[in-house]
């Protein structure tokens, strides 16, 4: 009768482009077999070509997979990881909350909280002693050439922030000597109580369904990733080891994060591409090439949502109430200005 039910679920639910609706993001709603079914057929009906089947697959296994962990460990062996925020001033306010949730969602202990701000911004942070970790504040500025920024800046004109806010998170993780560093966006609570890491290595890795082909252009010109992976990682959180970062710099044949900055400006000036992912598909695309055996692979679980800053207490309350048993995370993109 379950699996009745769930293939009427889709039958009732099927409309063309229901795969790409927000409903099966949720973590309590899988795609059945039926709607599978019904939209391949309306592919070849349509004659829709292959870039476009392949979306549909890479959807399909983005909101098909396992929402729980099988990764199991005693307390008093759970790894303590770090915590990574680099955050513009336009999410300051938001900071604390989507420190706490993280904090308080990790079953790894969080040993400290590390932001990565413009020196600028300084005066303008909010008090966060109170999470009761030990939080370290680092000028952007500090991590990067006055040279290479500003090639940076000429090179990308208006993406030039989101392309410096990658490079400072591989950055950060490549030099830290922490087991892991949870990397997150400044504008994402998370949810869910989650075992990042465990003692022997392995890790979580959730999976989107984002596809921007420039990002893997640039990543497989690095030997780091097909042109069409099979999963994609845009999760604006991702579990990084440090170690296997480092490894995958040297597969790469690269010396590190500043390299890889130089060469994507490089790949940019040549190409007119403006396009990047340095951090999350970097970092995910590596390790299933060379560390597969080390990463279990989940569902991504994720909704925008909107906060009014004016109400943010009510609007986190309410989130947090009616979003926990459906998302993994939410994110507030288009709304914390």
């Amino acid at each position: 009768m379950r699996r009745v039910a769930r293939w009427l679920d889709g039958a009732n639910l099927f409309l063309p482009g229901l795969m790409f609706s927000p409903y099966y993001d949720r973590l309590d709603k899988q795609p059945g077999i039926f709607v599978e079914a019904m939209n391949s057929r309306l592919s070849r009906l349509l004659g829709i070509g292959s870039s476009s089947r392949t979306d549909f697959d890479r959807r399909w296994v983005a909101t098909s997979l396992p929402t729980k962990s099988n990764l199991i460990e005693n307390e008093a062996s759970v790894p303590p990881i770090e915590l990574l925020i680099v955050a513009a001033e336009k999410d300051f306010w938001l900071l604390k909350d989507v420190s706490s949730a993280a904090i308080r969602q990790s079953v790894n202990p969080i040993e400290s909280l590390s932001l990565v701000i413009p020196a600028a911004g300084r005066t303008r942070l909010p008090n966060l002693e109170e999470l009761g970790v030990d939080i370290h504040v680092i000028n952007e500025e500090s991590l990067l050439s006055e040279e290479i920024f500003e090639d940076l800046k000429q090179t990308m004109g208006s993406r030039s922030g989101w392309l410096l806010q990658q490079y400072l998170t591989i950055k950060f993780v490549q030099e830290s000597k922490a087991a892991g560093v949870l990397t997150l966006d400044a504008d994402t609570f998370l949810l869910q109580k989650t075992l990042w890491l465990d003692s022997k290595g392995r890790q979580v890795l959730h999976v989107s369904s984002e596809f921007v082909a420039n990002y893997y252009k640039y990543l497989h010109s690095l030997g780091v990733s097909e042109e069409v992976p099979d999963e994609t990682h845009v999760t604006h959180h991702m579990l990084m080891q440090p170690a296997l970062l480092r490894a995958i710099f040297k597969s790469a044949g690269v010396s590190g994060s500043e390299e890889v900055l130089r060469r994507a400006l490089a790949y940019s000036k040549f190409f007119g591409q403006t396009e990047f992912c340095l951090e999350f598909e970097l970092y995910a695309q590596g390790c299933k090439k060379l560390f597969r055996d080390r990463l279990e692979l989940l569902k991504f679980g994720n909704r925008s949502v909107r906060i009014d800053k004016q109400e943010a207490e009510r609007d986190l309350k309410a989130i947090e109430k009616s979003a926990q048993t459906k998302f993994r995370s939410v994110s507030a993109h288009s709304y914390a200005q």
